[in-house]
């Protein structure tokens, strides 16, 4: 329990009503990075999906697509959204797939 509330509030900074530069999302995604070492399995907390992956994979792929942030320099949060993206559900949850998508936003 300790862990999801340090994601949650991790994943604060990733607030999509904040305006973010690939500067801030630099600094939040080491910060993750750093926290998620010694308890990422194949997702954030392990090796099965649970809520801090259901912040997490929207906030990556907003980062690569919208600000294009190099995830290289992430090799954990890499992994982890490689893994997101194998999933029918993640990837039908995009925000570049819902109904209310800007044309120019669509994935």
């Amino acid at each position: 329990m300790e862990l999801m509330l340090k994601l949650i509030s991790t994943f604060l900074f990733f607030s999509p009503f904040k305006s973010h530069s690939p500067f801030l999302i630099s600094i939040e995604s080491a910060a993750l990075e750093k926290l998620l070492e010694n308890y990422a399995g194949k997702y954030a907390t392990g090796n099965e999906v649970f809520l801090a992956d259901l912040f997490l994979a929207p906030q990556i792929d907003g980062a690569v697509r919208r600000f294009n942030v190099d995830m290289s320099e992430y090799p954990i949060l890499s992994r982890i959204n490689e893994a997101y993206k194998e999933l029918p559900a993640f990837q039908d949850a995009m925000p570049g797939k819902q109904p209310d998508t800007p044309p120019e936003a669509r994935a």
